[in-house]
This record gives structure tokens, C-alpha cells and sequence, in this order.
């Protein structure tokens, strides 16, 4: 077919076979095979002129069409192979990722805008729920700890963040720039509830005991912004990520804690040996963006 194209568009057989790179013998011998085959006269040839026939000229048109497919498939073909096509499923923890985000969206689908991408705010109990069930390809969130390693899960560190009181704006303790962890004995504590990010609990409550403070959790809001709401009421005093304090809400502030309560550690989470192209592209945009991307998240956080 793209030696009979070739004929049918220079109406010269030494053309097409400088086009095809080929001889000019095995040229004719094609169109000679392809007319036997077909019980059809496609060209009318002598010894100066080539002129196409009726039944040529309908050929072409179909062969033209066929070709172009053809050329279509295997371009889409290579596309998905480089993960310029396809579907991507990225969730996220909302006050975690809000500042950067955008940025990694927008140099994504600019350098691939054919591939559908959807982004779900969720913490990390659904997103472990949606890699179990196939809806997720790459998450944003604390580490999942041992559930990783049961999904076959890989955890790439983005950046480090660390936990922050969340004062009443007219609570005592908001005079004092730092607070010390036994100051809190005998605070209410609202937390952001356990099942939403057991490792982040357990590590605040360690450390409180470690410090010789008896935790007093009076709320565990499964929403940060109702942890601020709580804080806000008078309710307690909250011990959040350090990203959520770039968020002016009113009637709270925010103050650094000693003993620290160790680092706080955002991850990029994806399927160990994952084969999709469009995964694969996302992933290695990430790690290029790695350095800056943690340069900017805990300079914000600070």
C-alpha cells in the first residue's frame, strides 16, 4: 500500500522508489503483484507517462485513509509508551499540599495535556482505601507505615514538616512565643482524630508522655479545619502540622513546641513496579522537582 501511495502521488515509478528508498525494479514488481492480486489494472503505463486508472483512483482514496490510520495508531501508540496519554488519579492531603499543588498541576498538564488527570483531597486512610481498590495512582500523604509494604507500596520523601500548638488567640499561653510540652498538662487537647492519621497521633501522644504530660484529648475532629474551629471556641488547645499555620484562621495562633515532637514527614506514595507509562512520568516529573518543591514547603511551614 505506501508503494502503490507512492506511484499514485508522483504518477513516476523512479520517483516513488527514490521516495520508498528503494530500486526502481522492485517498485514495478510491487505494483505488478499488488494488480495480479487484486485482478484490477491500478495504473496505465508506456514508455513516457504513468496515468492512474478509475479503479486506481478509488484505491488510492481507501489506501490514503488506511495509511493515515495506520500512522495515527502507532503515534498514539508511542504517546502512551511516554506517558503523554492516558488517565492519572493523584490524591492528596488538602493543608499538606494546598501551597504547591497548583504548581505541580500546571507543569504536568503543560508538558501533558493529553492525559486525563483527576486530583482527590483525601487523608491517608482513603487514600489507602483507594490504592486496595485500584482508584489511586500516586497520593500525597503521611507515611502509611506497615500497610505499605502489605500494597506493595513505595514512599519517596517530599518534604519534612513538624508539629505546632494551635492556641486561643486569648488563651495565656498565646503571650508566650514557645510553648513548653509541659505547660500542656493541664490543657484540653483537640487532635485530628486518629483513624484519619494513626502515625501522627501516636506520635503526639508518645512524645506528650515522653515529656511527662498525660494526654487530655477532649476532640478529634476528623476535619483540620474543625480543629482549628474547636481551638477557636476556647475548646482546647490543638497540636497540628506546621503547613496547617500558614492558614489565617481567626481567633487562633500559632506557636512552636519543645521537646520537639520529632519530623513530620510528607510522602509521595505510588505502586512498587508500577508499569504504566503515565505513572512512571508523573513520578520522575516529581523527583525533578524534589529540591525545590521541599525548599519551598518547608520554608512555608517554618
Amino acid at each position: 500500500m505506501r508503494t502503490f501511495a507512492a506511484v499514485a502521488r508522483a504518477l513516476n515509478f523512479t520517483a516513488a522508489a527514490a521516495e520508498l528508498n528503494v530500486a526502481q525494479p522492485a517498485v514495478s514488481q510491487t505494483i505488478r503483484d499488488l494488480e495480479e492480486e487484486m485482478g484490477v489494472q491500478l495504473f496505465h503505463r508506456t514508455k513516457r507517462s504513468v496515468r492512474i486508472t478509475a479503479a486506481g483512483r478509488t484505491f488510492q482514496t481507501d489506501v490514503e485513509r488506511i495509511l493515515g490510520d495506520a500512522e495515527a495508531a502507532v503515534q498514539a501508540t508511542q504517546r502512551a509508551a511516554r506517558g503523554e496519554v492516558g488517565a492519572l488519579s493523584v490524591g492528596f492531603m488538602g493543608p499538606a499540599m494546598w501551597p504547591v499543588l497548583p504548581e505541580i498541576v500546571k507543569d504536568y498538564q503543560g508538558l501533558y495535556p493529553g492525559v486525563e488527570l483527576s486530583l482527590r483531597e483525601m487523608m491517608p486512610e482513603g487514600q489507602i482505601a483507594a490504592f486496595r481498590e485500584g482508584r489511586l495512582d500516586v497520593g500525597f500523604s503521611r507515611s502509611f507505615g506497615e500497610q505499605a509494604q502489605e500494597l506493595w507500596l513505595e514512599e519517596e520523601l517530599i518534604y519534612t514538616d513538624r508539629i505546632v500548638a494551635a492556641v486561643p488567640k486569648d488563651h495565656a499561653l498565646a503571650k508566650r512565643r514557645r510553648l513548653n510540652l509541659k505547660q500542656l498538662a493541664r490543657e484540653d487537647l483537640v487532635l485530628y482524630h486518629r483513624e484519619g492519621t494513626p502515625a501522627m497521633f501516636d506520635q503526639i501522644i508518645e512524645t506528650l508522655r515522653g515529656a511527662g504530660v498525660a494526654p487530655r484529648v477532649r476532640f478529634q475532629p476528623e476535619q483540620m479545619m474543625t480543629v482549628l474551629t474547636w481551638v477557636a471556641a476556647g475548646a482546647g488547645i490543638g497540636l497540628v502540622p506546621g503547613c496547617v499555620s500558614r492558614v489565617a484562621f481567626a481567633g487562633v495562633e500559632f506557636r512552636e513546641i519543645t521537646p520537639s515532637a520529632g519530623p513530620l514527614p510528607l510522602v509521595m506514595v505510588h505502586r512498587r513496579g508500577d508499569e504504566s507509562p503515565t505513572v512512571a512520568a508523573f513520578v520522575e516529573r516529581m523527583r525533578a522537582q524534589r529540591a525545590r518543591l521541599q525548599k519551598s514547603m518547608e520554608g512555608r511551614c517554618g
